[in-house]
């Protein structure tokens, strides 16, 4: 009888403890399985989020690639650029050099075309001329030419006008060269000094 009395205690004790753990479990909720119209609906929305993730990814690459092709330009522009100026260093190296020479052979110009009485002197003068001559080659093989500016229509990119002077000549033409102007190949290594024609005032 004890036994049995003790045997019940237990069943009570754990008939109560379970009691308790299904309190305190919560109670799942049984999902309805959903309908096909509602598997459909779900994917079209799956299909159009995949849709527009794919678009502004496809925009985000565009992005990129213009930007790869502008700085790939830019790149190709930039060693262009670096490659002319080395030509252009290596083409005009000796401009300054060329430019200081123009000053002396300025100073043998004016030696050579100065009069002489005396012998001698001319016969220096006839030395100095041989040198101005020769100097003059050694330009002109280093690219350096005269301007031609007497009696040709002003530019302001090759002549500089010092004075303009009523003239019967056509308005705007070089009536007289004060110094004479040089190119060192494409570029003006000094201007022609000139005066130039204007119309006469009535």
């Amino acid at each position: 009888m004890e036994n049995n009395r003790y045997r019940a205690e237990e069943e009570e004790v754990v008939e109560a403890e379970a009691a308790e753990e299904a309190k305190a479990e919560p109670v799942e909720e049984v999902q309805p399985e959903a309908t096909p119209e509602e598997h459909i609906s779900k994917n079209k929305k799956r299909i159009n989020h995949l849709k527009e993730k794919i678009t502004e990814l496809e925009n985000e690459l565009a992005l990129k690639d213009d930007e790869l092709l502008r700085e790939r330009a830019e790149l190709i522009n930039f060693k262009r650029r670096l490659n002319e100026e080395k030509i252009n260093d290596r083409k005009y190296a000796n401009q300054a050099l060329l430019a200081d020479l123009i000053n002396v052979i300025d100073i043998f110009d004016r030696v050579v075309s100065a009069p002489a009485q005396d012998e001698k002197v001319k016969k220096y003068l006839v030395g100095f001329q041989m040198i101005n001559e020769q100097l003059k080659g050694v330009m002109n093989q280093y690219g350096v030419t005269k301007i031609e500016a007497l009696h040709k229509p002003f530019d302001s990119s090759r002549h500089e006008a010092i004075e303009t002077i009523e003239s019967d000549e056509d308005e705007g033409t070089i009536i007289e060269v004060i110094s004479d102007g040089y190119m060192f190949k494409d570029r003006v290594l000094r201007p022609a000094m000139v005066k130039v024609a204007k119309k006469k005032e009535n």
